[in-house]
């Protein structure tokens, strides 16, 4: 089996997947880039850097989702959807927040690769509870 097709083998096979794992990858890189600047341009602590960028993030991926991942007949700006994302995102950065707290009371990061390892540590945790909420509960069509 050739690289591409493990590649293919690895993502998710429905396209409403494949199009969260896009938004995801978009959101996560311009939130790990934008936690760095704000950590390291901005002195700002890691979680409080991590946060601020997570919440710039939140609102375009909510745009995508809505538009995109989750397009419909009827998609259009909801409040209901945009609370319960807006919820969703607050578990999910909860989640976040509390990985990384935990990770620096273990070892404080004392450079820019161990403070971008515990964004992205947090990161993960928050993609997994921010997917599950999203495809089950606020974009939920029934």
């Amino acid at each position: 089996m050739g690289i591409a097709q493990k590649i293919h083998a690895l993502l998710p096979a429905r396209a409403v997947d494949r199009r969260f794992f896009a938004v995801a990858v978009i959101a996560f890189a311009t939130d790990l880039v934008l936690a760095l600047v704000f950590r390291q341009v901005f002195q700002l602590p890691i979680a409080v850097a991590a946060a601020i960028s997570f919440l710039i993030g939140w609102l375009i991926s909510y745009l995508l989702h809505e538009f995109w991942t989750f397009q419909h007949a009827k998609s259009r700006v909801s409040g209901g959807r945009l609370a319960r994302n807006l919820a969703s995102n607050g578990v999910a950065l909860a989640s976040r927040i509390s990985v990384i707290f935990l990770l620096e009371q273990m070892h404080s990061p004392d450079t820019t690769l161990i403070a971008g390892l515990y964004i992205v540590v947090g990161a993960g945790c928050s993609f997994c509870v921010n997917y599950v909420l999203n495809r089950y509960w606020v974009f939920s069509r029934k």
